[in-house]
């Protein structure tokens, strides 16, 4: 599947939340430990694609865990021609800032409150704020 993925004009994915209120296959499966939910707190990091997790800055080097996801490296979206990212829910704002600050896609498909959330972050329902710059 990786050599597959590594040759694709188009990936499209999701990012993943460490909110435990999110639904998160590498969170709510189990998969993780206390210790290395601790390990990734620590570390900063705010969210994952395809279990592979990246910090607030976009950043994924180096990041706990990642030695042993089962996922592509994240160098593989920047490279892409094509990286388009489906979101929904406003769990996983906090994510999707960084993953673009990070340069991990290309695209972007959001449902309107986490546009929203994104656009107006201190006002998620309040329309009239301005979009930070």
């Amino acid at each position: 599947m990786l050599e597959l993925a590594s040759r694709a004009d188009l990936l499209v994915y999701s990012v993943g939340s460490p909110d435990a209120r999110v639904p998160n296959y590498v969170h709510a499966g189990g998969f993780l430990e206390p210790e290395d939910l601790d390990e990734l707190n620590r570390a900063g990091v705010v969210g994952d694609i395809a279990t592979v997790f990246y910090r607030c800055d976009g950043t994924y080097d180096q990041a706990p865990l990642n030695a042993r996801a089962s996922g592509p490296g994240l160098s593989l979206f920047k490279r892409a021609k094509r990286a388009l990212c489906v979101v929904s829910g406003l769990g996983k704002a906090l994510g999707l800032r960084p993953a673009s600050r990070g340069g991990l896609m290309s695209e972007l498909i959001v449902d309107g409150p986490t546009a929203r959330a994104l656009l107006w972050p201190d006002s998620q329902d309040d329309h009239t704020a301005a979009p930070e710059i």
